[in-house]
């Protein structure tokens, strides 16, 4: 008898993604569930991936990527995101972060 293998899809209007940060020593990815409604613009996006890394402000992203190699930019690249796709921010390099900081003093 052939195995059916099924794979667990999220309620309507939920995503699963699959999100980690680049190039930190853990290459794991964390799997999360969201509304759609929760995340419908790039900052909706950016402003959640924060929260799941404890990363205290948004600043410190450089850009969020949707693997293997897809920037993500806007409003209408975030209306185009499917179920299981996996993405991971850049952050912003310390000196970057220092600088960008230092204009403001």
């Amino acid at each position: 008898m052939d195995q059916i293998s099924h794979r667990y899809q999220p309620p309507p209007g939920y995503h699963i993604f699959k999100l980690r940060v680049a190039d930190l020593p853990d290459k794991d990815f964390i799997e999360v569930e969201i509304s759609a409604d929760q995340i419908s613009t790039y900052h909706d996006f950016l402003k959640f991936c924060c929260y799941e890394f404890h990363i205290p402000s948004t600043d410190y992203v450089e850009k969020i990527r949707k693997l293997p190699s897809t920037r993500v930019r806007n409003d209408a690249d975030i209306k185009r995101f499917q179920t299981f796709e996996s993405f991971e921010l850049v952050l912003v390099s310390p000196e970057r972060l220092n600088q960008a900081y230092a204009g403001l003093i």
